[in-house]
């Protein structure tokens, strides 16, 4: 059996996560998690983040087939209808060793924090949505993290409205372990682009304490909601289909503002956008330079073509493992990592080994390996178990 190492999966947080943990002047303006008729939801000011079944579709108690039912797609869920692994780490560790995964990385998501943590950012007060994010990470750290350092990996969060605050956050938790970051588009959130140099303070910090910058695609505030007045009648899976290009524009953004310019030892990691939307970025930036005069004057590294940066550059996990041999021939790209997705609707738990080794079956063995786990341990600085290396070596695997 192949040790596996997930770069993405994600927490559906507890409700009392914030009780204790808020400076006392902001106890009252904590994010507050409330079970409706309609089900979960948390709230901060004026932002609902609801629990949707979609988030938490592999965590569905048994006997609870959610995939079979189609019309729960759009319904949202309580915590009592769900595996506690969904929240609980003891509890997700005994669902990691069910599905052959031996490390996780975790954020939380939409039904909660948001992937990158943005919820933080959408109160009326900034002091006490900087209270929330330090508290998150401290509640992550101190009751996630700690049940099993050497098997779930620390993905903190940082602040978008001061990008001192967000660098002096990205210290904090470096110091006690945590490698990675999750970061979304501050621009989405109507704060400076990549390219103005404003973010260059939590970049620097990125690099120099080794933090790894992780993106998950996320779909685009400023997408038309198109289709009825509550934005939200189209199929599910038409959104699915337009989804990645949230990561064209996360990775655009940081090339066109020369982020990976400025900063050639930042490591980048872009998760859960399956990579399919790799071949049109680097044709169209190609063709774009080669093509258009002006084009080219804005190129912030005219010693530098867009696949070198993207190859020295990102990383990129996903589940549409066909994909992995034809582009690292064609372009090069050979950073691709593993994800489960756990627990969401993408998640195929508890039949991750199968599907891995199905879809991975056209790789030779060294770049199953490396797929599997051995690239997220380097990229994270996070060694596999000594007992995952003893079950490999016994499987003939390593």
């Amino acid at each position: 059996m192949q040790p596996l190492f997930s770069v993405n999966s994600h927490i559906i947080d507890p409700p009392g996560l914030f009780e204790g943990r808020m400076p006392a002047k902001f106890a009252d303006q904590a994010p507050r998690y409330e079970n409706t008729d309609f089900g979960g939801l948390w709230q901060f000011g004026d932002h609902m983040s609801f629990l949707h079944r979609t988030c938490c579709m592999a965590g569905a108690k048994d006997g609870e087939n959610w995939r079979t039912d189609v019309q729960g797609f759009n319904t949202l869920a309580t915590h009592d209808q769900l595996r506690p692994s969904c929240y609980d780490a003891a509890q997700r560790l005994g669902d990691m060793d069910i599905d052959g995964v031996a490390v996780t990385a975790s954020t939380s998501d939409p039904a909660g924090m948001g992937f990158g943590g943005d919820l933080f950012a959408m109160g009326t007060d900034p002091e006490a949505g900087f209270a929330a994010l330090q508290a998150w990470n401290d509640w992550y750290h101190e009751e996630w993290i700690s049940v099993a350092p050497n098997r779930l990996v620390p993905v903190g969060y940082t602040w978008y409205r001061d990008p001192e605050r967000a660098a002096g956050e990205v210290r904090r938790n470096a110091l006690r372990g945590f490698r990675a970051v999750a970061i979304r588009n501050p621009a989405d959130l109507d704060e400076p682009w990549f390219g103005t140099g404003h973010w260059d303070p939590l970049f620097q910090a990125c690099e120099e304490t080794g933090t790894v910058i992780v993106h998950h695609t996320d779909s685009l505030p400023w997408w038309p909601k198109r289709g009825g007045p509550a934005g939200n009648m189209y199929p599910y899976g038409m959104g699915l289909t337009i989804y990645q290009l949230g990561a064209t524009d996360f990775c655009a953004q940081l090339l066109w503002g020369g982020v990976t310019t400025r900063f050639p030892n930042l490591k980048i990691l872009v998760s859960e956008s399956g990579g399919s939307w790799l071949p049109h970025l680097i044709r169209r930036l190609d063709w774009n330079l080669g093509h258009s005069p002006l084009t080219r004057a804005d190129w912030p590294d005219q010693n530098a073509a867009p696949l070198e940066l993207l190859q020295r550059s990102f990383a990129f996990s996903t589940q549409e493992y066909d994909l992995i041999g034809p582009y690292s021939a064609e372009f090069g790209i050979s950073r691709w990592l593993f994800e489960d997705d756990y627990p969401h609707i993408e998640s195929v738990w508890p039949n991750t080994q199968a599907d891995f080794a199905t879809g991975t079956a056209h790789l030779d063995d060294e770049t199953r390996e490396q797929v599997a786990w051995k690239r997220a341990a380097e990229l994270f600085r996070f060694p596999l178990p000594e007992k995952a290396y003893a079950d490999t070596a016994s499987s003939g695997n390593a």
